[in-house]
């Protein structure tokens, strides 16, 4: 990804709700995506 594709995608992005970025960048993965959490205090 260059400072083009970067640029297309916030613009195609920026009205986006964090679901619907997740939900793109986990098809961006093809099936390979990895997801993971972690909400303990360190």
């Amino acid at each position: 990804m260059n400072s083009a594709d970067l640029e297309h995608w916030n613009i195609a992005l920026r009205a986006k709700t964090p679901l619907e970025i997740i939900r793109w960048a986990v098809a961006q993965a093809g099936g390979r995506a990895v997801v993971s959490t972690n909400f303990r205090p360190y």
